[in-house]
């Protein structure tokens, strides 16, 4: 355990170990609207040309979005793609904080510390399997969309452990400088070397700075990142405080990302400011002083997760609270406060030498020199300034989520076993076999926690196994209820969904998707005006409801009233612009009114909305092939084919295409491919 590539190797194997059983669960919860449903991933255009599209995409979240778009281009909506990434993410981040302490205990104050040399590479390693071994992280490792969460502290974590490298080279040249100044030696090979090692240092500095901006651009939590930069050279390195800063100034520069990425600086001074207030409150009415005091409560839950984590939860049903003088507010307070000043008092308490007398009996003085309790100071510090972005005064919709606190567990877990070895280490002398005990009793905890994280990730298997799970837990949560009738809706349950979302409307009355759920749901059950009694609930309750809207008209259309059909299918791209299967809707509409070239340009505009969209290419090839456009149609069905190749129908209309074409030999082909498609489909039937 004493070499760095053993250690990484098992923390890489148990990373890979704790969760195989993930790479094929299904997409989740904002999954959905992030990645199946998000047009603009499907198309990489819109990261080369980011201000000509979605302007909300490209906020502070583009790092992040491309790296769905890329997986997209690689691998559709092949879930295994994402999983290889966030897991990739994951793994690469404990072996950052594995480097992150490593490089550490060689900083200047620690590295001088002469009774601190005691098990190093132990802790960088049981910090490291903490980190990649917890349950806590599943959310952030599993839920695919957050890796927002575990993308930004990869790029946090890189630009750190790269400031460390430069200033740790930077103080070790400077040392090497002045001795060799003072021998004044042969300066040859020495000016080589220190033109090699200036070039190394630039190296390591400008990949930090830029590992800020990319973490500035994948997720706001990056923000605190200069703050811990700061934090971390002041703790851990000696110097000019003129330079030092100076060294800081562009991370500092590159908290300006953040608020510039979330407003347009182009409108008017008074807009402007209503913007940045707008984007720190997000999706709530709530109001930042209750929002801090229920964050007081959901930190300390955050820590119990983190010693216990049991009972965790996609979805908690957590009570917000209003005063500060509410006794669960205020202890909280108390307590949060005192770890606080734990670590403050950890920073700068004086360390003690033992001085030996002419009698050889030993006594304490104390010591100037900084104690290696500032490691597990700085963990304590991690935590909390990590943390601040979603656990301040910044109201977010939801008040607690178990992803929020990924990045903040590496400073925990390096707090944590960082205080073990030191303990073992100062009672070595009362207790002889406790530092023997300190590694099996990690390996232990590791274990447990490693079985702990496969239990947990095989909740997330499907949306019924992973529902059932928060409804168990949050019974009156209405988005757990709904989201399980949704789950039963995609299993094809109908019955067992209308329970659960009747569950859902009777908890809160007026929540719109609970409704138009249930309008799904009825459809499954082929009782259409049951259905089209809850859509029309549903944009009573939200009137820019476009998906309710498209399926009032798509039951309309059903129905045969088509002019009530186009009606509807006009609020619903009026109200949801995005909606690829509105306009598709709407050239259906317009085909059955025998209106081809009005049907076409609205298929066109659904793939001009979703490139992916596979049966409005085979539309489109259709009524081009109709109105005798025979080479447009030919392309239509080669792309639908291209998007879906066990598209039968798709590959008869493309031989009918051909044989109109007199290429009879590309059209047997394809009726060949159709039947044996055809084929494939019964026998599995069977």
């Amino acid at each position: 355990m004493n070499k760095h590539a053993v250690n990484i190797l098992l923390i890489v194997f148990l990373g890979l170990a704790v969760y195989s059983n993930t790479f094929n669960v299904p997409f989740q919860f904002d999954d959905i609207n992030n990645i199946p449903e998000n047009a603009v991933i499907k198309d990489l255009n819109n990261f080369a040309h980011p201000f000509s599209s979605n302007q909300e995409l490209f906020n502070a979240r583009y790092i992040s979005y491309l790296t769905f778009a890329l997986n997209y281009k690689m691998h559709g909506l092949d879930v295994t793609g994402y999983h290889v990434f966030n897991l990739m993410i994951h793994l690469i981040n404990a072996v950052l904080v594995y480097c992150l302490v490593i490089l550490t205990l060689k900083t200047p104050v620690i590295n001088r510390i002469v009774d601190y040399k005691f098990h190093t590479n132990l802790i960088a390693l049981f910090s490291a399997l903490l980190f990649v071994a917890h349950p806590l992280q599943t959310q952030a490792v599993t839920y695919i969309v957050q890796r927002l969460a575990s993308l930004a502290a990869m790029f946090y974590l890189l630009s750190l452990v790269m400031y460390v490298k430069f200033r740790i080279q930077n103080t070790e040249h400077g040392t090497q400088n002045s001795e060799y100044t003072a021998r004044k030696a042969e300066a040859g090979s020495q000016k080589k070397d220190e033109k090699s090692s200036n070039l190394s240092s630039v190296i390591w500095y400008l990949g930090s700075v830029f590992s800020a901006i990319l973490a500035m651009k994948t997720k706001s939590i990056a923000f605190t990142l200069p703050v811990m930069a700061g934090l971390y050279e002041f703790i851990f390195f000696e110097g000019k405080i003129r330079k030092r800063l100076l060294m800081l100034v562009p991370l500092l520069l590159t908290m300006l990302i953040i608020p510039l990425s979330l407003i347009d600086i182009n409108k008017p001074v008074g807009e402007v400011i209503g913007d940045v207030g707008g984007v720190t409150k997000l999706e709530t009415q709530l109001s930042r002083m209750d929002y801090f005091y229920t964050q007081c409560r959901v930190i300390v839950t955050y820590i119990r997760l983190i010693f216990l984590p049991v009972n965790q939860n996609l979805l908690y049903d957590y009570p917000v609270y209003n005063s500060f003088s509410e006794p669960d507010v205020f202890l909280s307070f108390l307590f949060l406060l005192s770890v606080l000043g734990l670590g403050i008092y950890l920073c700068y308490r004086p360390a003690f030498s033992v001085q030996r007398s002419a009698t050889n009996t030993g006594f304490k003085t104390p010591n100037s020199q900084p104690h290696y309790s500032r490691f597990i100071a700085f963990g304590i510090f991690w935590f909390f300034v990590t943390l601040s972005v979603e656990s301040s005064i910044i109201p977010i919709l939801h008040v607690i989520f178990e992803h929020r606190v990924y990045l903040a567990s590496a400073g925990a877990f390096i707090a944590i076993t960082t205080s073990v070895f030191v303990a073992a280490d100062k009672l070595k002398d009362k207790f002889p076999r406790i530092k023997a005990a300190v590694v099996p009793v990690f390996v232990f905890i590791i274990v447990i926690l490693s079985a702990s994280t496969y239990a947990r990730n095989s909740v997330w298997k499907d949306g019924v196994t992973l529902w059932k799970d928060v409804v168990e837990k949050s019974p009156h949560h209405e988005i757990a209820l709904t989201n399980l009738g949704d789950a039963y809706i995609e299993k094809g349950q109908p019955d067992n969904a209308v329970y659960y979302l009747s569950k859902a409307v009777a908890v809160r009355p007026d929540y719109a998707k609970a409704h138009y759920n249930l309008g799904v749901a009825y459809v499954q059950k082929v009782e259409f005006d049951r259905a089209l009694r809850y859509f029309l609930k549903a944009v009573d309750i939200r009137p820019d409801y476009g998906k309710a809207y498209n399926n009032i008209g798509t039951i309309y259309l059903r129905k045969g009233e088509l002019s009530k059909a186009v009606e509807y299918f006009e609020k619903a791209v009026s109200a949801d612009p995005g909606n690829a299967a509105a306009f598709y809707n709407f050239g259906i509409a317009y085909s059955k009114l025998g209106q081809a070239d009005k049907a076409i340009e609205y298929f066109e505009m659904a793939v001009a909305k979703d490139p992916g969209y596979d049966k409005a290419y085979y539309n489109l090839g259709y009524l081009y092939r109709y109105t005798g456009r025979i080479d447009k149609a030919i392309l239509s069905f080669n792309r639908a084919i291209e998007i879906r190749p066990d598209y039968a129908q798709a590959h008869y209309q493309l031989g009918d295409a051909y044989a109109e074409k007199g290429k009879h030999d590309r059209a047997a082909f394809h009726y060949e491919k159709a039947k044996e498609i055809e084929a494939a489909i019964n026998v599995k039937r069977r």
